[in-house]
C-alpha cells in the first residue's frame, strides 16, 4: 500500500488530535471534553487513543458507546449470516450425496465393465505396482 501525501497528512492529523498520554487527559480536562463530544454528535464514530507515557503497551481506545454498540450489533447479524450460510451449505452438501448413488465395490467394478483381459493385465502388472 503506498501512502499518499495526503494520507500521511490524515495520519498525523489523528495522532495530533486523537492519541493523548494518561497525564494530559486528566489534568487538561481532555478526557471530560471527549466525552462532552461524544454526547452533542449524533453519530460520532470518533475514536480517541489514551496511552501512558512512560509505558506505550498501556494503552487504550475510547470510542462512542453508540457507535461500538452499533458495531457490535452489525457483527453479530453479520455472524448469524455466516453461521447460516454455514448450516445451508452442509445441508446441500448432505443432499448431493443421498442423491448420489452409492454402490458396492461389486457394483463398481462391474460398471467398468472390464472383460478378462483386462483382469489378465492387471494382476500380471500386480508385481511391478510400489503402493507406499
Amino acid at each position: 500500500m503506498e501512502l499518499t501525501q495526503e494520507s500521511t497528512i490524515d495520519n498525523i492529523n489523528f495522532f495530533r488530535n486523537n492519541v493523548m498520554n494518561i497525564s494530559d487527559a486528566t489534568r487538561k480536562n481532555k478526557l471530560a471534553s471527549v466525552l462532552e463530544e461524544f454526547s452533542t454528535e449524533e453519530k460520532n464514530q470518533k475514536i480517541y487513543i489514551i496511552q501512558n507515557s512512560k509505558k506505550k503497551e498501556a494503552a487504550g481506545v475510547i470510542s462512542s458507546l453508540n457507535d461500538y454498540l452499533a458495531k457490535e450489533e452489525m457483527l453479530r447479524a453479520l455472524q448469524n449470516e455466516v453461521l447460516w450460510l454455514s448450516e445451508e451449505n452442509l445441508k446441500l452438501k448432505v443432499q448431493q450425496r443421498e442423491q448420489s448413488p452409492s454402490l458396492s465395490f461389486t457394483e463398481a467394478m462391474n460398471q467398468m465393465e472390464f472383460d478378462e483381459s483386462d483382469w489378465k493385465d492387471i494382476f500380471n502388472e500386480a508385481d511391478e505396482v510400489n503402493i507406499d
